[in-house]
């Protein structure tokens, strides 16, 4: 049971770490998108 819960715990470490890394790519992404939606503008 508590090595379950160890298992779980770095799951979700490992999740969270990698909904980070997306997010930062995606928030590049998306400023790469404006400032080229500004020089078009």
């Amino acid at each position: 049971m508590y090595f379950l819960f160890i298992y779980y715990f770095f799951l979700l470490k490992a999740m969270m770490d990698n909904l980070e890394e997306e997010g930062r790519r995606v928030g590049r992404r998306r400023e790469d998108e404006s400032s080229f939606m500004k020089m078009s503008l």
